[in-house]
This record gives C-alpha cells, sequence and structure tokens, in this order.
C-alpha cells in the first residue's frame, strides 16, 4: 500500500472461486471489482472512506465508480477467507447456496514473505495481461466454451449482444 498508491484493497477472498475454476494456491490476481470478504486497506483510503460509510450494502457500495476511483484490488486464486453461513453479511444471505457455499477454501500454507510478488506492479502486471489477452485462443459464442472448460489454455470469448454475456455469466 505504501509504494502503490493504485490499490484500493487486498482480499482473501475470491468471488470466482469455485472449486472447478481455481487450482494454484500460490497465485495473486488484480482486479477492479471490490471482492467484499477478507479484505484490508491502506490507512489513507480508510480514513477517505470511512468519512462517508453507508449503512448497509457496503460491498456493493465499495464497488461504486465513486469510491473505487479506478483502484484495483488483489485477490487469491484460491480464497483464504470463507463466509460461515447465510444469514447476516453484508448482502443478509442473499444467493449464499448458489454462489457462496461451493467456493473452494485454501488448504495448503504459502509463504508469502518468500515470493517474488513484482509481477503484481501495475506495470508489470499490466503488460503480462495484455500478452495473455492477446495470445488467448479466440472463441466467438458460449456453445463454444464447452470445448474449452478443461483445457489449460487461456481463451478469451468474444461476443456481440448482451444476450450472449448473460448466457456466458450463467455457467
Amino acid at each position: 500500500f505504501d509504494e502503490d498508491h493504485t490499490l484500493y484493497a487486498v482480499s482473501a477472498w475470491n468471488d470466482n472461486g469455485k472449486a472447478k475454476h481455481v487450482h494454484d494456491p500460490k497465485v495473486l490476481y488484480r482486479t477492479d471489482f471490490f471482492p467484499g470478504l477478507g479484505w484490508m486497506t491502506s490507512r489513507r483510503v480508510w480514513e477517505e472512506l470511512s468519512a462517508k460509510w453507508t449503512n448497509g450494502f457496503w460491498d456493493d457500495w465499495m464497488r461504486q465508480p465513486g469510491q473505487r476511483l479506478g483502484r484495483t484490488c488483489i485477490r487469491p486464486e484460491v480464497s483464504r477467507a470463507y463466509t460461515i453461513g447465510d444469514k447476516g453479511g453484508a448482502s443478509m444471505g442473499y444467493f449464499y447456496n448458489e454462489h457462496l457455499k461451493p467456493i473452494k477454501l485454501n488448504k495448503v500454507p504459502v509463504r508469502w514473505a518468500d515470493m517474488d510478488l513484482t509481477y503484481l506492479q501495475p506495470t508489470a502486471y499490466d503488460k503480462q495481461f495484455r500478452e495473455r489477452l492477446n495470445d488467448a485462443t479466440v472463441i466467438h459464442s458460449t456453445s463454444e466454451l464447452q470445448h474449452y472448460m478443461d483445457a489449460d489454455m487461456d481463451i478469451k470469448l468474444q461476443y456481440s449482444s448482451k444476450d450472449d454475456l448473460v448466457q456466458l455469466e450463467k455457467r
């Protein structure tokens, strides 16, 4: 946080961390999406946000552009935090069984202090991300996605309508 003022928060949670989607407990990602569970932020960001904190659905509030201000978060591939139930919490238990209960919890110890995390610096991360995106195999429909579900490769889905995107999000 002291060196990277583009950081909004660091989280122990991956909203897309269902077992079928995650594999490597040593991988971290930058994201524009505020994960919402098991997070920390800098004193500087906290002082900015706490002065205008909302009373309900604070996780959604944190995702709003007026709070995020273009800053990014760091989140793990495999979650280190877990929600314990379908009652209470910022979102009051909505969608627990479908979206939260299946999240995989990491069981592999990782000594982060021994790892080279320079790949998370904005310039290095953005360069690597663009390269992976440029090199990814292009698919054009959600039906093609089925052929790549178990493939160990990067793919990018190019869609042409909101309906196509909605179908993809249901998977």
